[in-house]
């Protein structure tokens, strides 16, 4: 499975494991562009979902799954936006309201809505295995020998796309994100297979 796979890889590039994604009950979403209908509000939703590392090799932030969505509502007017999960170290400063998108060197701001942040824990076990012989024969028993936990922090946000931002996305060669955990800046530098999948969601019908 992808995300399993995807966790397994995580967790050996960092001590930190990715958890529940924002609006994804299956992994498999990765990289697809999906349409989806509501029915109570007569509206469509284009969404993609794609996960990041920063290009600072020294951020507190480790990792972010962005999920990039278009609504288009009664008679054809559209909303477009992007969510995010942002995993961080347990000593990361909360993310600040300000940001910007980087199109093709253009310098957009934007803003971080919605933001909230939780410290979450996980604990890790260490046992050693012991061979004991008894009248049935011999059987394995694991013993728990020690315990470890890792903290992190994890954030979220929702920021608004203008009209502007997503028809310049559509042509573009080279696109950038660019967050801030208190003075310490996050980029995201979007890679072309990435750039091709974020330009087929902002185009699709």
């Amino acid at each position: 499975m992808l995300e399993t796979i995807k966790r397994f890889q995580h967790e050996n590039q960092t001590p930190f494991c990715s958890a529940i994604l924002l609006f994804v009950s299956c992994t498999g979403y990765y990289g697809v562009v999906r349409s989806t209908t509501d029915e109570y509000k007569n509206s469509r939703t284009i969404r993609l979902l794609l996960s990041f590392h920063t290009r600072e090799y020294d951020s507190e932030v480790k990792n972010i799954d962005m999920t990039f969505v278009r609504v288009i509502l009664p008679g054809g007017r559209e909303e477009a936006g992007l969510y995010a999960q942002v995993d961080k170290s347990s000593s990361a400063f909360d993310l600040k309201e300000e940001g910007f998108i980087k199109i093709d060197g253009r310098k957009f701001p934007i803003v971080l809505q919605d933001r909230r942040e939780n410290t979450l824990s996980k604990v890790e076990n260490t046992t050693t295995t012991h061979s004991v012989q008894d009248t049935s024969g011999v059987s394995t028993l694991s013993v728990v020998t020690g315990s470890s936990s890792t903290n992190w922090k994890q954030a979220y946000f929702y920021c608004p796309l203008s009209t502007e931002q997503v028809e310049a996305i559509k042509n573009c060669r080279q696109l950038e994100f660019r967050y801030y955990a208190g003075p310490d800046p996050a980029t995201i530098s979007v890679k072309p297979s990435y750039l091709g999948k974020i330009r087929k969601w902002a185009e699709a019908k």
